[in-house]
């Protein structure tokens, strides 16, 4: 159900609610709430929580910034993941604008939505639209959670499911059968492949597809074996191997040959890709006469 500005009034608010104290591995719902951000304060850098967490914008708009250091546009209607233990961020406009309802669940819950193909583990940002059925599910998880019986809290975290499983759906069906085909995909890959030493917005590759840029990732590494950036990455490198050992490159050569600001930006994501430096690539694999 879409959601009107006089339907999304009652969830513009400051209420939130709190499982009674208990270990973690027996809480199911640990906290649901809305908030309001009319500053900027209330930024999350880099925070790290020991349970999942999803949070559904509401309105304004913001930057989520992932584990993986990517960032993403957010905006209203957007639900963002966010697993137990891993950094991220959720930056927003100062404008006076943003709200968001969240609920924060016990890590073993997703899991287990997960292993049953409930939810897709590597979707960070979903777009489900406002929608008025998940903002009645939040409301739901907020009542029973204040209610304090272990009965209640049980359901809680039935709505959970019901929420997030919902929230899947409707973002598939946003998406569609639109674009996506092995065609567009090779042509993808090609692009991916090429021009390695230019920038490139992977994001556009995405729009021009007609898809959004978690759907494109995801049928590309269904496809590829590797999301778009990280096979661009692996591309670069392995050129970077070539430039290194069969063209006789300095390492600053290579760098700069590949578009990257310098030699030790160069040598650092070298070694998180191939677990060693280009110098000792090199020198192992070609050790007579190549230049440092």
């Amino acid at each position: 159900m879409a959601v009107s500005d006089a339907v999304l009034k009652p969830y513009l608010r400051h209420e939130a609610s709190r499982q009674a104290p208990v270990p973690l591995k027996e809480a199911g719902v640990v906290n649901v709430g809305f908030t309001l951000k009319p500053t900027a304060e209330g930024y999350y850098v880099n925070r790290i929580r020991p349970h999942f967490l999803f949070l559904y914008v509401l309105r304004g708009e913001g930057t989520f910034t992932d584990w993986n250091g990517q960032s993403f546009p957010v905006r209203a209607g957007h639900l963002i993941q966010m697993p137990e233990g891993i950094p991220h961020s959720i930056v927003h406009r100062g404008d006076g604008r943003w709200a968001e309802c969240y609920c924060a669940v016990n890590p073993r819950f997703h899991a287990v939505l997960c292993e049953l193909g409930a939810v897709d583990p590597a979707a960070r940002l979903l777009f489900p639209g406002l929608d008025h059925g998940l903002l009645l599910r939040f409301d739901e998880i907020l009542d029973l959670l204040r209610r304090r019986e272990p009965v209640a809290h049980r359901l809680a975290l039935v709505r959970a499911h019901e929420l997030l499983v919902e929230a899947h759906r409707l973002d598939a069906r946003r998406q569609g059968p639109r674009g996506g085909g092995g065609e567009a995909l090779e042509s993808a890959r090609i692009r991916l492949g090429s021009n390695l030493d230019q920038p490139l917005d992977v994001r556009a590759i995405a729009r021009e597809m007609n898809l959004s840029y978690e759907r494109f990732r995801k049928l590309f590494r269904e496809r590829v074996g590797l999301a778009p950036h990280q096979y661009r990455i692996q591309r670069r490198i392995e050129h970077a191997e070539v430039l290194l050992v069969e063209e006789g490159r300095s390492i600053k050569e290579a760098a700069y040959a590949l578009g990257y600001p310098d030699p030790f930006a160069f040598a650092k994501q070298f070694k998180q890709v191939t677990g060693e430096s280009p110098g000792a690539f090199r020198k192992r694999v070609a050790p007579h006469g190549q230049r440092k």
